[in-house]
């Protein structure tokens, strides 16, 4: 656990990465089926979203599913700590393993 929690620590200096972490309290008021990622390309005007499973993976394109997603999407980051509160979380929680 300290390893990743370590990796996270290290993705979060990215450039094109955000990480925030949803506390555990919220998870009761959020109803997430699955993980997914939506995905935003610069050259294109449409999301795409991207599903994984054990017999394969999924994209929707269909505006309908990726503004149902967009909606979802939205409701998690709206949730989440922000980006310094979720790294002090990571920081605290990776020093009790270490």
């Amino acid at each position: 656990m300290f390893r990743q929690l370590r990796h996270l620590q290290k993705m979060s200096t990215e450039p094109n990465v955000v990480l925030r972490v949803v506390p555990r309290e919220a998870v009761r008021q959020l109803v997430v089926a699955s993980s997914f990622t939506l995905l935003k390309f610069p050259a294109q005007k449409r999301s795409v979203v991207y599903l994984e499973d054990v017999v394969g993976a999924t994209y929707l394109q269909k505006v309908a599913d990726v503004s149902q997603y967009s909606v979802v999407f939205g409701r998690l980051r709206e949730t989440a700590l922000s980006p310094e509160e979720s790294e002090d979380l990571i920081a605290t929680v990776a020093a009790t393993y270490g």
